[in-house]
């Protein structure tokens, strides 16, 4: 379950737990501002904040976004799908 079903079906917990996860992988990677908005989106999501929530989430985006570019620049390709509610 990705981000965007984890939320639609209410499931906080299972958002923040990805959140948490990727923090740590994008620390690994150095990938900085993935690791920061990934952090971002983890503390909202426990503090239970919409507004905040919803922030977090489009910050998210963008840095995965580009560090998904960034790694294809690299002739790197993800291995799942790249969407916030990940493969099918």
């Amino acid at each position: 379950m990705g981000f965007g079903r984890a939320l639609e079906a209410g499931d906080r917990s299972v958002a923040q737990r990805l959140a948490h996860t990727v923090k740590g992988v994008a620390g690994n990677l150095s990938a900085t501002a993935l690791q920061t908005t990934a952090w971002a989106l983890e503390q909202a999501l426990g503090e239970d904040r919409e507004g905040a929530i919803a922030e977090a989430l489009k910050g998210f985006d963008a840095a995965l976004a580009l560090t998904l570019a960034g790694a294809r620049a690299l002739g790197l390709e993800p291995a799942v799908a790249s969407t916030p509610d990940g493969p099918p």
